[in-house]
């Protein structure tokens, strides 16, 4: 599988051919590095820094999936300090990109959802939620349950995965 072309139609088309584990994971390679690659040229033509970039990714996949999205979640997902969060989603609010609301549950939670100005500046965004959506919504039951299924094993496996202390040069670790 990893010498077809991406861009031609037989990349798609497996047809009858034997899919590997490693074919898989090869493609979901290949996908990592497009997606990474578009972050890299959308951060730059809009000029916004990459958590703000990522956050705003963030909030419009939630609200295409219909999943409510709190500060929490963004600290979480961005690996950033409580501090950083919160100067995050203030420059966000400031900015008119972003507004907090109440938890429809939770009346003492917030979440956080995006404006109509969040697509405006970073129609790259809405566009990459889109195409996920359109692509998703052609996917076979089969296709889904299975591509389902290796995504959420793999999540699983990488949160459970112990990684060992890094010895720094000083001898502490971290």
């Amino acid at each position: 599988m990893g010498s077809r072309n991406i861009g031609s139609g037989e990349w798609f088309d497996l047809g009858a051919q034997n899919v590997s584990g490693a074919d898989v994971i090869s493609a979901l390679s290949e996908f990592q590095r497009a997606l990474a690659d578009w972050r890299r040229r959308s951060r730059s033509r809009s000029g916004i820094g990459e958590s703000d970039f990522l956050a705003l990714q963030l909030l419009l996949e939630g609200e295409l999936t219909h999943r409510a999205v709190s500060p929490k979640d963004l600290k979480e997902r961005l690996g950033i300090s409580s501090a950083a969060t919160t100067m995050l989603v203030d420059r966000l609010v400031g900015s008119g990109h972003v507004r907090r609301e109440q938890h429809p549950t939770d009346r003492r939670a917030l979440i956080l959802r995006p404006t109509s100005l969040a697509l405006e500046p970073y129609p790259a965004l809405a566009a990459l939620n889109h195409l996920f959506s359109d692509q998703a919504e052609s996917m076979s039951t089969e296709e889904a349950a299975a591509a389902s299924s290796l995504l959420l094993r793999l999540a699983s496996a990488v949160n459970s995965l112990d990684l060992p202390a890094v010895q720094m040069g000083n001898g502490q670790t971290s």
